[in-house]
Parts: C-alpha cells; sequence; structure tokens
C-alpha cells in the first residue's frame, strides 16, 4: 500500500511547513535522510523530564501526523518507536498509522496503554505492546 499523495508531494514539501518547531523539522529530516544515528524515536509532547531530547518528535498543534507517519515508513534505520502521545483527531492518527505501517527496519514497536487509538490501529498488522505507562 502506498500513498501517492505523499508520494507525488514529497520533493515538493517544506518540512518547516508541517511541524510546529525547528526540532520537529530536524527529525522529519533526519527520517527522511535515513539518518544511522537516529534509530529510536519517542513520540509525545514535551516534558521536562526528558535529558537528551534528540530523539523525540514533540506532538503540538501544527504538527502534521500524515507526514510523520510517511517519512516513518520510508525509513530504514529506524528499529525502535514508542509512541506516547497522539491527538485526538481521528484523521490525524489514522494517517500516521496508515504511514508507519509501510516501515520495514522497525523491530521493537512500542505504545502507551494511554494513547486513544481508534479503529485506525485495530486494522492494523502491527502488536500493541502491554505497556501500562
Amino acid at each position: 500500500m502506498m500513498n501517492f499523495q505523499y508520494d507525488a508531494l514529497e520533493a515538493s514539501v517544506k518540512l518547516e511547513d508541517i511541524t510546529s518547531s525547528s526540532h520537529n523539522t530536524a527529525i522529519l529530516h533526519r527520517l527522511k535522510n535515513n539518518d544511522p544515528a537516529l534509530s529510536f524515536l519517542f513520540i509525545d509532547e514535551l516534558f521536562d523530564h526528558y535529558d537528551d531530547n534528540d530523539d523525540l518528535f514533540e506532538v503540538r498543534e501544527g504538527d502534521d501526523l500524515g507526514w510523520l507517519g510517511y517519512f516513518i515508513g520510508g525509513n530504514e534505520t529506524l528499529t525502535s518507536l514508542s509512541v506516547y502521545q497522539l491527538p485526538e483527531d481521528r484523521e490525524q492518527a489514522e494517517m500516521f498509522f496508515t504511514g508507519i505501517q509501510l516501515n520495514k527496519s522497525i523491530g521493537d514497536f512500542d505504545i502507551s496503554s494511554g494513547v486513544l487509538l481508534g479503529e485506525g490501529f485495530s486494522a492494523m498488522n502491527l502488536k500493541k505492546s502491554n505497556n501500562t505507562s
């Protein structure tokens, strides 16, 4: 399954236009370019308890999670993904999950039990871990 809308726009999309911060723009750039130093990614809100947030995508208003999912789906170096926060917007969550299910390199997928998933997740072939954080 491919997302032709994203495929057609990938070359012309400006990453700063689809993210809420320069930090998230940098994360998308690293995903898009298969940065070998980015093998693990957290998706969460920004909290002070993160000492080093080079591997944290900070979910905020203005982030297009469809594009995040698309770049994760096409990435070949990411081996671990932890999702602790997604917006309640069902369309954003579904587009995110549609993209990530194309990924072939992630071996460790963790999702917090606090994330509201809806029908978009149940249709996927990913296994949900029993993380109760």
